[in-house]
């Protein structure tokens, strides 16, 4: 992985030094909500793997939480030393907000969870090199209401964001999406519950319809 970030975003070189990453990326914090999401998907998967290894449910979650903010943390370092990148402050916040999220979320069973979605399937990079790789992203924010099936409903309702270029293509448009769709292991714990929980890992991808509303 090391590799591949140093492929993707530049060589960590150079100075220390920070980034005004809030506004100053042209992501329209498009980049922040996907810290949001690695932090707590990151979280929720290792803490998972390490409760399927035999380990107990709270210390699996402190391990979880910790190698993720750690893997986390070590990005941002990276970040700090490429000459092309730097340390973004609002990065570091949302990875560490999600990672928070994760656990409150493992030790507090709740129907909401945060998710993404690609736009064009052909343009998905798991490491974006450009904005327009980025802008192919949204984050989601989603709810799955119990309704008369309980655990068994496999549909749930989506608040996303993401970005989108003018037509000069590089002007930044920030667009919110209303959703409802399902994922994989919803769908399949409808008639298979113990196969659900086998393709838990795959619980972040969010398979929709949407309508989309531009913010200006």
């Amino acid at each position: 992985m090391y590799g591949e970030t140093q492929r993707t975003w530049g060589q960590s070189r150079g100075r220390f030094h920070v980034k005004n990453d809030w506004t100053g990326d042209s992501l329209s914090q498009n980049d922040e909500a996907s810290h949001l999401f690695f932090g707590y998907t990151l979280t929720r998967t290792f803490s998972g793997q390490w409760r399927w290894g035999g380990m107990p449910p709270r210390r699996s979650r402190t391990v979880g939480g910790a190698e993720s903010a750690v893997a986390l943390t070590l990005v941002e370092v990276l970040d700090a030393f490429n000459p092309a990148q730097g340390l973004g402050i609002s990065d570091v916040l949302f990875d560490y907000t999600g990672v928070g999220a994760g656990l409150w979320t493992l030790s507090h069973p709740v129907d909401w969870t945060i998710r993404t979605s690609i736009k064009v399937r052909a343009h998905a990079r798991v490491f974006s090199e450009t904005e327009h790789q980025s802008d192919n992203y949204i984050w989601w924010v989603t709810y799955r209401p119990p309704l008369r099936w309980g655990l068994k409903q496999p549909l749930s309702l989506g608040v996303g964001h993401s970005v989108r270029r003018e037509a000069d293509g590089v002007t930044p448009v920030r667009e919110l999406h209303f959703g409802i769709g399902t994922t994989l292991p919803d769908l399949v714990r409808t008639f298979a519950p113990h196969a659900a929980r086998v393709l838990g890992i795959l619980d972040f991808y969010y398979f929709n319809l949407n309508i989309t509303a531009t913010v200006r």
